[in-house]
This record gives C-alpha cells, structure tokens and sequence, in this order.
C-alpha cells in the first residue's frame, strides 16, 4: 500500500451573514464533518477554520472547540492557519498579510496549544511574493490547484507530488489540491488510485465545508480498508516524503477563476475552448484566463473598494503614540480586507450588499479610530484615490466624508461616521456569462451608480427606457472629463465645468455646465449652473440622478415631502415632483435629507441584478435604489439656469 490521501475541509464564511445563518450551516456541515471524524478516530485529516467563524463558534458552540482540542492532542487533525479574515493575499500589502497572519497564528495557538505550519491562501490567488510573505510569517507549506502546477510546467500525471517555491531566498512548499478537471471518475470523492511502484502516490483533497458529504467518509474508509491507502498529515508526510521538485509559480489562481476574471465573451469563447479540449481528451492543455486583478477594472465596484482599502492602510498606519488604539484600527482594516467583496465567481461574492456594507463598515471605523479627538480637522484633499493617473478630491469631515471625481464631476463615495456605511456603494446593473435574454432585458448600466450623474434627456421622453438602460435620446456625462475650476481648501469648495454638445450633427448646439460642491459640517451643496454656448435654443431636461444603497430589507425608511402614504416601497417604481426626499436610519438615529430650491419631477427605481447562487441558480438581487431629477431647462442662446441640491445629515 503506497497511496496516500491528505483529505479534509476549509470553512469559510462570507461577511454580513446573520447568526441564523451561519447556525444552519454550522448544523448542516461543520459540526457533522467533525463527528464523523471523532466517531473514527483512525482517520486523519486536516481542517481549516476562518478566524471569523472560529469566533463565532467560540461564542455560540464552544463544545466543538474542546472536540477539536481533544483531535489535535491525539494527532488526528492539524488545523491549517492563514490569514484570519480571509483577505486576497496579493491585493493586500505585505504588512497586513504577516499581520493577519499572525493573528490566526496567536488565536489556534492560544486555543489549541500547537503554531500552525501550514497556511490556506483563500482562493488560491497565487503570485510569486507570496513565498516571502508566508515564509516570513511562519509558514512552512500551502495549497495550490493541480492546475497551478501544470501552469508552471510541472509534467502532467495522474497525481503530482508537492514542490518547493523560493522568493528572496525564502522557501515554500506547496500541496497539489486534486481538481479533477479533465479526469474521468466517478460523482464520489476519490478517484481511481494507482500506484506506478516506485514512489507513494499522493491524493490532496481539501474541500470546502459546504460541499463535503458524509457519505464521502464512508467511501474513504471502504478503500482504506481494502489495503489501497492511508490517511495522513501533511506535516508527518512531509517528515517522511520532503518535496524533491523545485518549482516557480506564476500568478495563477484556479481554472474557474481564470475564467471568470474574462471580459463577457472572452468567458464564452474560453468555455467554448475548454469543452472542446476536453472533447478531444486534451486535458492536458490549459488554457490561460485573467488574472485576478482583473476583477478590479471589470467591476468598478471592486476597484473602488479595492482603493478604499489601500487609502485606509495609509491613515492606519500614519496613527502615532497609541499602540491598542492602532492594533484595534488594523484589525478593523484587515477585517475590510475580506476577499468577497472584491471578485465574483459562481457564488454572489460584491454583488451581496451585506458583505459590502460590512467591508465598508470596517474600513470606514478603521479610518475613524485613527483620527485623535480634539485634533483632526476636516480637510479637503487632492490624490489619485483610485489609482487611474488622475486625482481625485476627498472632503474629510467629522460628520461625513465625501469623495469626488472629474470624469463626471460625480461623487462616488459618502461616508456617514454614524451609521457607517458609504451610502454610494450600490451595485450596477453588469452583463455576465450566465445571463439569458429574460436577464438581460432588465437592462444593464453604461456607468456607475454613483451620484450626481448628469444627463441631458428629450422632453416628454420615456423614462422606463432610460431606467432600462435603452433610452436613445439621452446625451450623458458620465464619461466627460470635467475641467477644475476652482479649489478652495479653506472653504472646502470645488467647482468643475464641461461643455457639451447635445447634438453630434449640430455643433451650435451646446451648453456649459459647472458644477460646485460647498462642504459644510452636516452637508454639502451642490449647485448647478448651465449656459446655453451654442446658437440654436436649448429645450431639454436636465437629470441628475442619485443612486443609494437601500433596498427593501433594511431597517430605513424614505420619505418624500407632499406625498401621502408615508413610507416609500423601495421594491417599487415612484414617479411625483417633490422638494426634499428624507432617509431615516432608524437603528442609528440619523437621517439624510436631499433637499431642492422647488418642487422637482423625480423617478425612483430600484436597482435589480440577476445573480448565480452557488453556481446553480440566478436570483434577483436588489443593489439599490436610482433617484432621478428632471430639471426642465428652456434656454435661448446665452441664457443661463442654475439649481442646487443639499444633502443634510441630521
């Protein structure tokens, strides 16, 4: 008998989970997994725990951690450690990588009386420096995908033996998690085993909890039983078996993530490729995919949190003389460093509001624990936030922050310190592999859901086909790239202007447009000046549209001053003129109120995306709400209009 199987689970939990949610899949598979280990007390295997379920199982059911102990005292697991909040480790910088790290490390350590020697990367998200980072942090060996191996020229075979990395003279030595794709087996959990006499073969399979079945146990048994293998510990086979090939990684994540990381069609044309690959039984070629970092320019949505989170680490680490006050401000950042809320994949991953918000939540008490009472001013701000070339403009205040963008002249974050949320972060409507007519005729967006998008609409014209994204009479500045006009930092005032022109076969026709934002302590206005620089009359409607994160689930009511009926159904479309709309966060005891000088037409949509859960079936998501303003403008050549809106915090 020379097969040896490493098998075991890897248990994650998204953020913004309930407790009821995490307790059904608690009852559902990790507390069984776990039994079926106990009750067989010859089988090995290894587990990995996140560092936010390990708490939540500490507080709700410690028994399982005394079970756990028990295991780990008699050699029958070894719990793997990594980073504790499951970050992307190439996206986070190197600092927080070994700092997560060791904070896992700390907590099996303190829990279970033994230092981790292994480390689970989420995802498998692989580049080179990690070796260093890992190395450094403790780690003596991880898990990468067979595919991964393949990638960085490994011979293919049945099965692949485990291999040492180097960076900076840092070693590493990296498991080959079986993925079976390509290979021809059967629906259970191992595949067929052969020996070729010479060496052990070796059979990694780490599944995630979620997926493992107990009948899966039950087959492991029936073929150890039958002589054709031994469980074993990754860190006594490497005692017995030291990694004899030596490898260099390139960045590479899985198979699957490869792909998902494609634009839409390159995701088409690369299925396309792989089922005729595997129709053909060339499984031995790969195809290549995105890198993952890909995920951050495909999705808007996760390039901004991805800077938020960057910008964040700054101001953490510039806090000075207060050691608990800085530690309690990392573990806030490191906890908003989550890998869920920067990809999706064949679970929602960002297109899941509550993870989002709670990504923001803590990078947002991250940023607030750094700023010393009694000292920090409100400031405003120019720096590439989002790391595009150009600068962006962040007005930091006590109440709120709020951040601004000359392509567009659009604000696409507002913080509220109170309720902890950037109230902006709602998710756009995007086109994926997986939609079908019935998906897309929802429509999707040409921009993102920011506030303060700026549109020059027909009269009378059909606001459901501009909600539905297939309105053909808009002219949009979204895209503009809007000139600076003025900062004054002392004021906190920033004005931008564009001029545009409304008709592509009329080059008179066009109308300046400046826009000024003026900070204030619970607010900002917004005032609008447009000027009719061409020589033809202008008649259109001005749209400002405002799109929030609120959907009908949340604990917040929205208000429209004139209109009966009180509370506003955000699962509905509205359409009425009004002069103040009011958001009240009930739990936080704060509201926003965006208020105009006169009653203005406003149609309200909610934001729906259709998304894939757990790669089986396509839900509606709502993502939020779409608040637009139209503003008749009747202009004759020369003549000017100006409005405002003001956004109060109260």
């Amino acid at each position: 008998m020379n097969t040896r199987l490493i098998f075991g689970t890897f248990n994650t939990l998204p953020l913004g989970l309930t407790d009821d949610e995490i307790e059904t899949r608690y009852q559902s598979h990790y507390k069984p997994f776990v039994q079926q280990l106990y009750t067989n007390p010859d089988l090995q295997a290894v587990i990995y725990y996140c560092g936010t379920l390990l708490e939540w199982v500490e507080e709700h059911h410690s028994e399982l951690l005394k079970v756990l102990s028990e295991m780990v005292s008699r050699r029958q697991i070894e719990l793997i450690g990594g980073a504790y909040y499951e970050p992307v480790l190439p996206l986070i910088p190197r600092q927080d990588r070994v700092g997560q790290i060791e904070l896992m490390t700390t907590m099996l350590r303190k829990q279970f009386g033994r230092r981790p020697r292994g480390c689970w990367i989420p995802q498998c998200v692989w580049e080179p420096g990690l070796t260093t980072s890992l190395s450094s942090s403790g780690m003596e060996y991880t898990f990468l995908e067979d595919t991964q191996f393949l990638r960085a020229g490994v011979a293919p075979g049945d099965f692949l033996q485990p291999a040492v990395t180097e960076d900076q003279g840092k070693l590493l030595t990296v498991f080959p998690l079986y993925s079976g794709i390509g290979k021809k087996h059967g629906s259970g959990f191992l595949p067929s085993l052969k020996s070729n006499g010479k060496e052990p073969v070796l059979l990694v399979r780490i599944l995630p909890g979620e997926q493992f079945r107990t009948d899966y146990i039950q087959e492991i048994l029936k073929v150890r039983n039958a002589g054709q293998l031994r469980t074993v510990l990754p860190g006594k086979y490497l005692r017995s078996q030291p990694a004899r090939q030596k490898v260099y990684f390139s960045s590479s994540s899985p198979a699957a993530v490869h792909r998902w990381a494609l634009g839409i069609e390159a995701q088409k044309e690369h299925a396309r490729a792989e089922r005729m690959l595997v129709a053909n039984e060339m499984t031995d070629i790969f195809l290549e995919g995105g890198l993952f970092r890909n995920f951050l320019i495909r999705y808007p949505e996760a390039g901004r949190l991805y800077a938020k989170m960057q910008y964040t680490h700054i101001l953490v680490n510039q806090i000075r003389g207060d050691k608990h006050r800085k530690q309690a401000a990392r573990e806030d950042l490191w906890r908003g460093q989550h890998h869920s809320g920067y990809w999706h994949g064949d679970t929602p991953g960002l297109y899941h509001l509550p993870t989002r918000r709670e990504l923001y939540r803590s990078l947002i008490a991250a940023e607030s624990m750094g700023r010393e009472s009694g000292i920090f001013k409100p400031s405003l701000v120019s720096i590439d936030f989002d790391m595009d070339g150009r600068d962006e403009f962040l007005y930091q205040g006590s109440v709120f922050n709020a951040y601004l963008h000359s392509v567009g002249a659009t604000m696409f974050e507002l913080d509220s310190f109170k309720v902890q949320q950037n109230l902006l972060m709602a998710m756009a409507r995007h086109p994926e592999a997986y939609h079908n007519k019935t998906h897309a005729s929802g429509g999707y967006d040409r921009y993102g859901r920011s506030a303060f998008l700026d549109f020059f609409l027909q009269q009378g014209s059909d606001h459901s086909k501009f909600a539905d994204g297939q309105g053909k009479d808009e002219v949009g500045l979204q895209d503009a790239i809007f000139a600076v006009k003025e900062v004054n930092r002392e004021q906190y005032c920033i004005a931008m202007e564009y001029e545009c022109q409304l008709d592509s076969a009329a080059a008179s026709s066009s109308v300046i447009i400046n826009k000024k934002f003026k900070f204030e302590k619970n607010g900002v206005r917004v005032c609008y000046r447009l000027e009719n620089s061409g020589s033809l009359k202008v008649e259109k409607d001005l749209g400002v549209q405002i799109n929030l994160a609120l959907v009908a689930s949340d604990d917040v009511g929205v208000r429209a001053r004139g209109i009966a009926g009180g509370q506003l159904d955000l699962e509905q479309k509205h359409s009425f003129a009004t002069s103040k709309i009011q958001i009240d966060y009930k739990k936080k005891k704060e509201n926003l109120a965006i208020i105009t000088p006169q009653p203005v037409t406003v149609c309200i949509d909610p934001i729906i995306t259709h998304v894939v859960q757990d790669g089986i079936s396509i839900e509606p998501m709502q993502q939020g709400i779409a608040i637009l303003y139209r503003l008749p403008i009747s202009l004759q050549p020369g003549e000017t209009f100006s409005s405002s809106f003001d956004l109060q915090f109260a």
